[in-house]
């Protein structure tokens, strides 16, 4: 479990099954008050592009997380997860955020140098509310 500054965390359910890996998101944790008292749905990613950059690019993010992640115990106790001797200390939420930012600067510089612009729809005067 991993909940950093955004309490709403990464629902990814990573399977190996017969050699095939099944991988699915999901809304909610795997949880009874889940299960029995909401609505809650788990897809499978069937997009083979897609499919790949989460296993490749985000779940090793999630599973090197040792600032923040802990690992639930058969008593229902939460162990933290403590990196191995010499390994970086990683917060999957702050390489993703930063991640974020980077790709919306590229998007902004990449607009523009375009020559398109958007501009918002003014109503009007004879336009009702």
């Amino acid at each position: 479990s991993i909940v950093g500054r955004f309490l709403e965390h990464s629902r990814i359910y990573y399977f190996q099954n017969d050699g095939a890996a099944d991988l699915y998101l999901a809304s909610a944790d795997w949880m009874p008050r889940n299960f029995y008292r909401r609505v809650e749905i788990a897809f499978p990613i069937e997009a083979p592009e897609l499919h790949n950059e989460i296993i490749t690019e985000i779940l090793p993010h999630f599973l090197t997380d040792y600032g923040k992640a802990r690992e639930l115990q058969p008593d229902g106790s939460f162990v933290r997860l403590k990196p191995e001797e010499g390994a970086p200390r990683s917060q999957a939420q702050h390489r993703f955020r930063e991640h974020s930012r980077r790709q919306a600067k590229k998007l902004a510089e990449k607009q523009s140098a375009s020559k398109m612009r958007l501009s918002p729809i003014r109503k009007l005067p004879n336009d009702r509310k």
